[in-house]
């Protein structure tokens, strides 16, 4: 992964101005909702040419808490340690109709701008940004990767079994509860909220000026078919 991020010019650079001390700073609050939190892991030796890295936990987009990629997080500081780390929770739709589309990828935008605004403090590059999610953490990180990069911040993105078709996956799910799920999450099926499913699926909106981006899907995935990576 090294690689894929260097070519994607994001191989971390000496800075001239740096902070020598390793911070990590939990639960900081990226807006005023209780779900709008973010755990932040700033390296040794940072300056302003720093790249960042952030992460979007799985959880079918109604379940799941960043807690679950601290394991991601102790393996991406001892493999890319020059990396700033952002992990992320965003709201979760619930089944009484709660945070449906677009509250998640609302969330990830604000989080993203916080990000942003805090660079001069934590002393990262705001402009080297590396969006990393699994499942349905991986389909917000493509999103706002495709559709919500106008600044061109976002540099790279790591897709781990992340679904890019929404209304196909709703047709076809091999996994029935999905349909369930991306109903509650959308606010309703293909057939009377088409809108919200093409314009939530990544798949309508890569072109040319897309980040690079690295795909992780085994192919006995029975929740996302691994035809959503695929052309």
């Amino acid at each position: 992964m090294a690689a894929f991020f260097a070519q994607a010019g994001l191989a971390v650079k000496g800075n001239t101005t740096v902070y020598n001390r390793e911070v990590t700073y939990k639960n900081v609050a990226y807006g005023e909702l209780a779900a709008q939190k973010m755990d932040v892991y700033l390296p040794a030796n940072r300056g302003a040419s720093t790249p960042a890295i952030v992460l979007i936990h799985g959880g079918a987009w109604m379940n799941g808490d960043k807690s679950s990629f601290n394991d991601v997080v102790a393996e991406i500081r001892k493999r890319l340690p020059g990396y700033a780390v952002f992990n992320l929770n965003h709201r979760l739709a619930t089944y009484q109709g709660e945070n449906v589309w677009p509250s998640q990828i609302e969330d990830i935008n604000k989080a993203i701008g916080f990000i942003k605004e805090k660079s001069g403090e934590y002393l990262f590059n705001p402009a080297a940004i590396v969006m990393m999610g699994a499942s349905s953490g991986a389909h917000l990180a493509l999103l706002q990767a495709y559709k919500y990069n106008e600044d061109n911040s976002v540099k790279a993105v790591v897709d781990l079994f992340g679904p890019t078709d929404l209304g196909y996956i709703f047709t076809n799910a091999p996994y029935p509860p999905v349909r369930l799920m991306l109903n509650l999450f959308l606010g309703g099926t293909p057939e009377n909220n088409a809108d919200a499913y093409r314009g939530a699926s990544p798949i309508f909106h890569i072109s040319k000026q897309s980040p690079p981006t690295i795909i992780f899907h085994g192919g006995a995935d029975n929740t996302v078919p691994i035809t959503q990576s695929e052309d």
